[in-house]
């Protein structure tokens, strides 16, 4: 984790699909599985998998979240700072068209990992762990409804109450 988190104080020359994946996977992947592991030592290779897949997701799915943020603090370092270096100044719809290729790429990459993340884990505990796919799917629909926009999601956005629930009833229902 310590080696994925490097990359955000480095300039990185391209912010293609392959270096995101890498850099989720080493983040956001690597902190599921340690989150998993530590909840259960005994982790077996398909939960292993299942935590990690989420875990990628999510990461990405921040990722695609803080687009418009890094664009407006002008951050040229991190793993989007090559794709988004220049961008002041541009309208949104500008922004939206020079980044739509990576941001559709982005999105399909979350779609596809939170459905490896699906399957049932063997272990109760990797339950707890899975529970950010029910969040992300929220945001997800936020994108979706945004038109996959990360500029206009958070218009979108549900609100804290509505996370909770939807927390609190996969917590409540979920059975392993």
């Amino acid at each position: 984790m310590i080696n994925g988190r490097s990359l955000d104080l480095e300039a990185v020359d391209a912010a293609g699909i392959e270096t995101l994946a890498g850099y989720t996977d080493s983040v956001g992947g690597a902190l599921s599985v340690a989150a998993a592991t530590i909840l259960n030592g005994d982790i077996t290779a398909p939960d292993i998998a299942l935590v990690r897949a989420s875990g990628r997701a999510w990461a990405m799915l921040g990722i695609l979240r803080a687009l418009p943020f890094q664009i407006q603090d002008n951050k040229s370092f991190s793993v989007t700072g090559a794709a988004t270096q220049g961008f002041n100044g541009l309208s949104v719809q500008e922004m939206e068209i020079q980044l739509k290729s990576l941001t559709d790429a982005m999105r399909l990459f979350t779609i596809d990992e939170f459905a490896k993340a699906g399957a049932r884990p063997a272990s109760r505990h990797v339950y707890t762990i899975l529970a950010q796919n029910k969040l992300g799917g929220l945001h997800l629909k936020a994108l979706e409804k945004a038109g996959g926009s990360p500029f206009r999601m958070h218009e979108y956005e549900c609100g804290n109450l509505k996370k909770l629930s939807v927390l609190t009833l996969y917590h409540l229902f979920q059975k392993p």
